[in-house]
């Protein structure tokens, strides 16, 4: 593959028209992404060279306008960047495509360009992965939620309206909406921003949502209102002292920390509304659909064997949304999103699926030791990485 000949147009020629043979399809590049992607790197200047020994076309201005609205229509850009909460990042991305695509429950692979990335203090702030959920569209913007931890949503928040971006996706799996069904989300910082959008659509296929919130306090709540128009009851539950507010007779606001015994609370009539004629009960959900840390997915799958297991129906289907580590989210390229899954019956490894492909996966067959091994690799770098970016812009300001 580094010989000088290499032949970029072996596949096909007639005349004075050739077929460019790009890829891993190419004998000679064949075996590896990363001889795939330096076919490219090598063919791309035997096109260019190509094509402007070609005579003038009058139908080269068609051509130009074609691939002008094709690069419009696939290119990413910031429209707008929202900072002013405390607790998240709002990113609003004109990608026409992509919000074209986009369905309920899929999320993005978000990076900058290291072109265009700043430099501060000798450090280039560059966004290089993030893994962050669609919180809706709106004509051709795609809109981001980032919650502030780490350095990339305080690298966000630097960027202007026209910055060119990074936006892969929609990619995962859309979430399955049914009709006429009575669905619990359990959820906290992390998992509302899917909820945001993904409320909004089960209640529009019909559904009845029970929301169960667990935030820290109130200051960590973002965009309330939306989140009210996404639930048809909400129980609020702080981990910390302070109640969170309730602004409709049918949610409640309790201090518990603990997702299981707040169900069983809710279930044994110790959590009243303010409005008995507006509770949804437990008995009566179909689906139970949890977005929070492995330890609230473990807690849940151990529960629903024991203790929670007579408070829903023997058919309840519970899910789990796999936060792995992911990089290429391809469905089946890098193989960074891999997760193991276990027969529910014995406990045993039964095989490794793609997470990216499937991020929403049967909370029982889930193997969440793998899970949290996986979330741990990186979590160091994480953390020293979002010191420092914090250093440096704290730096900048000064």
């Amino acid at each position: 593959c580094k010989a000088d000949e290499f032949g970029p147009f072996t596949s096909h020629a007639h005349q004075d028209k050739r077929i460019s043979f790009i890829g891993d399809t190419h004998p000679v590049f064949h075996g590896s992404v990363v001889k795939a992607i330096a076919s490219s790197q090598r063919t791309y200047p035997e096109i260019i060279k190509l094509l402007d020994q070609q005579p003038e076309d009058p139908k080269r201005s068609e051509a130009n306008h074609f691939t002008s609205n094709f690069q419009q229509k696939l290119s990413a850009t910031v429209e707008r960047i929202n900072s002013s909460h405390p607790a998240v990042v709002e990113m609003w991305v004109r990608a026409p495509m992509a919000a074209k695509n986009f369905k309920p429950g899929q999320f993005f692979r978000l990076q900058t360009f290291e072109k265009h990335s700043r430099v501060v203090a000798n450090t280039r702030l560059q966004i290089p992965l993030q893994t962050v959920s669609g919180a809706g569209v709106e004509g051709d913007c795609v809109r981001l939620l980032l919650l502030r931890f780490g350095a990339n949503a305080r690298i966000a928040e630097q960027l202007q309206p026209g910055d060119p971006l990074v936006l892969m996706g929609p990619t995962g799996a859309p979430a399955k909406l049914g009709q006429q069904r009575t669905v619990l989300v359990i959820a906290g910082a992390w998992g509302a921003a899917v909820m945001i959008d993904l409320g909004k659509a089960l209640r529009a296929a019909g559904n009845r949502v029970l929301f169960f919130a667990s935030f820290r306090c109130q200051d960590d709540i973002y965009f309330k209102d939306e989140l009210e128009h996404c639930a048809d009851q909400i129980v609020w539950a702080s981990t910390t002292d302070s109640l969170i507010e309730c602004r409709r007779t049918q949610d409640v606001s309790v201090n518990q920390g603990n997702i299981i015994e707040l169900i069983k609370d809710y279930d044994n009539g110790k959590i009243v509304t303010g409005s008995e004629k507006d509770l949804i009960n437990l008995s009566e959900v179909d689906e139970i659909m949890i977005m929070g840390s492995t330890g609230l997915l473990k807690a849940m799958q151990e529960s629903l064997k024991e203790d929670l297991k007579p408070v829903f129906k023997k058919n309840v289907r519970a899910t789990g949304t796999v936060g792995s580590p992911m990089q290429c989210m391809m469905k089946g390229v890098c193989g960074q999103c891999l997760q193991w899954q276990i027969d529910p019956e014995t406990g045993k490894r039964t095989r490794a699926v793609f997470s990216c492909a499937k991020q929403d996966q049967p909370l029982s067959w889930i193997d969440l030791d793998n899970l949290e091994a996986r979330q741990s690799q990186n979590r160091l770098s994480e953390y020293m990485t979002g010191l420092w970016a914090n250093h440096v812009l704290e730096g900048a300001a000064e």
